[in-house]
C-alpha cells in the first residue's frame, strides 16, 4: 500500500523500530481480541480509563486483524504527531504482513496526503494565522470594511475555525443549520465587542454573514493559491471528495477529543459496497475516555463518543483496570471515575495533602529536580508565584508551555509603559475594567484567561519591585517570565491541560480547589472542568495532592 495516501514517502524515523512482543492479555483485553478475531462486521468503542493499556491494546489488535484476514487494510489515526511517530516505530517492529497492510498517521497528515495531489503548488503554503491575516486584509479594503477587524475580528475567526471543524459546505450561507448550534454551544456571544453591540441590532447575525464570506474566501485561497491552515488539511479533502473508502479497519485514538471533521474523515476512509453509509463494510474501532474529554474549548465535541456510537451502531467494551496507578491513587480517583480499578499487582502508593511550604521544602532538598516529578495547577499564576519562591531560594525551575507567552505579551502591550511602576498601575486598572466588561457580556473564558494572565504579570512586576531587584524597564519583567517558560532546568511545573498524555512517578496538585474554575458556565464547560478534576489521576503512578495549609 502506498505510504501517506499517494504522497511522497517520508524518511524513516531516526529512532529504531521497537520489536513486537505479544501482549499478555488481561480478561478485558482478551474479550476485545476475541471480538476482533471472531467477528466480521460491526464497529467498536473501547472506553479506556487512564493507564489501562489503551495503546498496547491498539497495537495488539493489528496482528490479530491481519491474522483474521490477510488482505485487511488498516489505518491508525493518532491524536498528534508525537504519538503517531511512536506508533510508527511500534508498527515497524511488527511482522511484514502488518507493516505492509497498516498505515499510521494523524488525521491532519492523512488529510494532507489526500489533498496535496490536488493543489497547484504541491508543497502548499501552510500558515496557522491564515484566517487572521485574511480578516486583516479584508478590513483594509476600503472605509466601509475598516471596522471589521477591531469590532468583529476575534468573533469571525472563531466562527470560521468552528465552521471548518464542523465541515460547513463550500457555499455556506447564514441559513446553514449548524450556525445556531455553534453559536450556543461555544457561547460565541462572549466574543461580541461593545462596539459591535452598539453598532448593530444583531451583531451575531452580522458576524455570521462576514464569517460565511471569509470561509468561502479561505477555500478559494486553498484552490487558487495552495494557501491553507491546520483546519484546511482535514476540511478540504472532505469537501473535494478526495476522501475515498479505502480501509477495512480505521482505528481512531483519543476519540473523546475528536471534532466532527476528524470523525467524518475516519468514517469516510472506511471501505463500502457503493451504497453510502448503508453499504459501509469497513469497521471503525474508536478508543477514548469520556472522563478525559478536556478540549471542548478547541472545538472538540463534548459528546464525541456518543456521536460515534450513533453513527456506527458500535458496541462498547471497557478497559477499566489501570496498570499505571497505585491502589491509593485509584481510590482517590474513584471519586470522579467510579469504575476505574487498580490491578491486583499494583503497589499501595500514597496520597498526601500538605502546604505550599511543604513543596518548597522538598524543592530545597532537591527531591523535585528529577524529571519523574511534576507540579500541576489549573491556572498559571499560582505556578509562577511558586516558581518565584523557588528562585528566591536558589532552586532552579521552569514552567512548560512556551506558547502561553504570546497572550502574556499581548496583555502586557495593552497597558504598556516602559516604567514598571507605571505599568503595574496601568495593568491593575486595565484588568479591572476589562474583566468587568467581559463578565457583563458573559465572555467567561476570555475573562478567566485575562484574569490569570494579569495576576501573573502583576505578581512578577510587584515582586521584582518589592525586592528592589535592578529592574529598570518593563521589558525585563517579560524577559523574567519568558525565561521560566523556555528553560528546561530544575523543578518541572505545568498546567493540567498541558499534562495530557504525560505521566510521572509523583504529581503535586497546587490548589486543587481552583477546579472547577469559577468562569465555567456552560453545561459542557462544567463537565470538562469535572474531567480536569480527575485529570491529575490520569498522569501519574504516585500522587501527592497538596493544598495550601497557610504556607
Amino acid at each position: 500500500m502506498p505510504n501517506n495516501f499517494g504522497g511522497r514517502r517520508r524518511k524513516a524515523p531516526s529512532a529504531k523500530p521497537k520489536p513486537y512482543k505479544p501482549l499478555k492479555l488481561s480478561p478485558q483485553q482478551s474479550d476485545i481480541m476475541d471480538w476482533v478475531s471472531d467477528t466480521d462486521s460491526g464497529s467498536l468503542i473501547i472506553e479506556a480509563r487512564a493507564g489501562c493499556g489503551k495503546t498496547s491494546t491498539l497495537m495488539e489488535m493489528l496482528p490479530r486483524i491481519v491474522d483474521h484476514n490477510r488482505r485487511a487494510t488498516v489505518c491508525l489515526l493518532a491524536y498528534n504527531r508525537a504519538i503517531a511517530e511512536e506508533l510508527k516505530l511500534r508498527v515497524a517492529g511488527m511482522p511484514a504482513a502488518v507493516r505492509y497492510n497498516a498505515t499510521v498517521g494523524t488525521c491532519h497528515s492523512v488529510g494532507w496526503g489526500l489533498l496535496r495531489p490536488l493543489l497547484h503548488s504541491k508543497g502548499g503554503k501552510k500558515n496557522g494565522g491564515k484566517v487572521s491575516m485574511m480578516i486583516a486584509q479584508y478590513s483594509r479594503r476600503d472605509v466601509t470594511t475598516a471596522y471589521i477587524r477591531k469590532d468583529f475580528g476575534s468573533l469571525i475567526k472563531k466562527m470560521v475555525d468552528l465552521a471548518k471543524q464542523h465541515v460547513a459546505p463550500a457555499d455556506v450561507t447564514p441559513d446553514w443549520d449548524l450556525w445556531p448550534h455553534i453559536v450556543e454551544h461555544f457561547n460565541l456571544e462572549q466574543y461580541v465587542t461593545l462596539e459591535a453591540k452598539l453598532g448593530f441590532d444583531d451583531p451575531i447575525g452580522h458576524a455570521i454573514e462576514l464569517a460565511c464570506e471569509l470561509y468561502r474566501m479561505s477555500l478559494d485561497e486553498v484552490s487558487n493559491n495552495s494557501f491553507l491552515d491546520f483546519e484546511d488539511m482535514i476540511l478540504c479533502p472532505l469537501l473535494s471528495g478526495a476522501v475515498k473508502p479505502t480501509y477495512d479497519y480505521v482505528l481512531l485514538d483519543e476519540a473523546q477529543d475528536s471534532n466532527p471533521a476528524r470523525r467524518q474523515l475516519a468514517l469516510g476512509l472506511l471501505s463500502d459496497n457503493g451504497d453510502g453509509d448503508h453499504g459501509r463494510t469497513g469497521r471503525l474501532i474508536a478508543v477514548g475516555d469520556d472522563k478525559q474529554a478536556i478540549y471542548g474549548f478547541t472545538g472538540a465535541s463534548s459528546d464525541a463518543l456518543d456521536q460515534i456510537r450513533q453513527a456506527t451502531d458500535a458496541i462498547t467494551m471497557p478497559l477499566t483496570v489501570t496498570y499505571r496507578c497505585p491502589k491509593r491513587v485509584v481510590a482517590e480517583a474513584q471519586q470522579y471515575v467510579p469504575d476505574i480499578e487498580a490491578h491486583d499487582t499494583a503497589p499501595t502508593g500514597s496520597v498526601g495533602r500538605g502546604s505550599v511550604d511543604s513543596i518548597i521544602r522538598l524543592g530545597e532538598t532537591g527531591e523535585l529536580n528529577s524529571g519523574s516529578k511534576v507540579i500541576l495547577c489549573r491556572c498559571l499564576a499560582p505556578l509562577l508565584r511558586l516558581a518565584y519562591a523557588f528562585l528566591k531560594r536558589g532552586i532552579k525551575c521552569h514552567i512548560e508551555g512556551k506558547d502561553y507567552m504570546s497572550f502574556i505579551r499581548r496583555t502586557a502591550e495593552s497597558c504598556w509603559d516602559d516604567d514598571p511602576t507605571v505599568f503595574l498601575g496601568n495593568l491593575q486598572e486595565y484588568t479591572k475594567a476589562e474583566v468587568d466588561k467581559l463578565a457583563e457580556k458573559q465572555q467567561n473564558s476570555k475573562a478567566a484567561t485575562l484574569e490569570d494572565t494579569s495576576e501573573l504579570l502583576q505578581f512578577v512586576t510587584g515582586a521584582l519591585l518589592d525586592q528592589q531587584v535592578s529592574v529598570k524597564k518593563t521589558i525585563e519583567v517579560l524577559d523574567f517570565v519568558q525565561d521560566l517558560f523556555t528553560s528546561s532546568e530544575g523543578v518541572t511545573m505545568c498546567s493540567i491541560h498541558k499534562a495530557k498524555g504525560r505521566e510521572w512517578d509523583a504529581v503535586f496538585i497546587l490548589y486543587p480547589e481552583l477546579i472547577p474554575i469559577k468562569w465555567a458556565k456552560m453545561d459542557w464547560e462544567k463537565a470538562q472542568e469535572s474531567n480536569l478534576a480527575c485529570r491529575h489521576h490520569a498522569v501519574q503512578g504516585h500522587l501527592g495532592v497538596h493544598r495550601n495549609g497557610g504556607g
